[in-house]
């Protein structure tokens, strides 16, 4: 896969709103589920069912887990943030390394994710591209 750029900016917030005032209000929420949305509904580590499965008569699916976990990691770990950042770069062949991300982490933190999310919206997998489950 040949290397592309981000679609958007890191400092382009206002090309999408919504995106702009959830990753505002909620950029922890906002970074964690990228991450779930971009490793297809699973989390890092294990399965989205171990932790929904107990809960599915509640309405839990297996995303709410994978959700769940990841929270758990982010909480834990929050530097594990510039690993996901990297492997949504990586699948989508887009251009830079794990020192962009974490310079990206590190100064602007809540616009790398909202520029993450802007990417994910591009790519169709979420927020209004609607492949979101």
């Amino acid at each position: 896969m040949a290397e592309t750029g981000w679609s958007s900016g890191l400092f382009s917030i206002f090309d999408d709103l919504p995106i702009l005032y959830y990753g505002v209000s909620l950029g922890q929420c906002l970074a964690i589920h990228n991450a779930v949305v971009a490793n297809n509904n699973q989390p890092m580590v294990a399965e989205g069912t171990t932790i929904s499965g107990p809960f599915s008569s509640m309405g839990c699916t297996p995303k709410d887990g994978a959700m769940c976990i990841n929270c758990c990691i982010y909480c834990c770990f929050t530097p594990v943030y510039i690993l996901w950042r990297s492997q949504l770069r990586a699948k989508f062949g887009i251009d830079g390394n794990i020192i962009g991300d974490l310079c990206a982490a590190w100064c602007c933190g809540t616009l790398a994710v909202m520029q993450d999310a802007r990417e994910l919206k591009a790519r169709g997998l979420a927020y209004g591209g609607q492949r979101m489950e």
